[in-house]
């Protein structure tokens, strides 16, 4: 498993009165260097805004890929295996939600 990459808190904008949940990035790009996290990331909250259904996912991954102007940078974001169980709770909202909509 690739090394913690950084230290995040996602809100989900379907209940914005939720508060956020602790995760954690890791890298899964086949690049050899890390990103300039805090340039990509200056916020250490995120706020899901939407999701894509997974056909149009792959289409614009499948799209992207291709063009050598863009790097992709893909990453795998999950809960912090720390975080007290409210805030488990609270990602577990924000997974299910997203999950039924794609």
């Amino acid at each position: 498993m690739s090394p913690v990459s950084a230290d995040l808190q996602i809100a989900n904008n379907i209940d914005p009165a939720g508060g956020s949940a602790p995760v954690v990035m890791r890298n899964i790009s086949a690049q050899t260097s890390p990103p300039d996290w805090d340039l990509l990331l200056p916020h250490r909250e995120i706020c899901m805004t939407g999701a894509l259904k997974p056909e149009d996912a792959n289409a614009f991954l499948e799209t992207s890929r291709c063009l050598p102007s863009r790097e992709l940078i893909a990453v795998v974001i999950t809960v912090d295996p720390h975080a007290e169980d409210e805030a488990k709770a609270h990602w577990q909202t924000i997974i299910d939600h997203y999950s039924a909509d794609g």
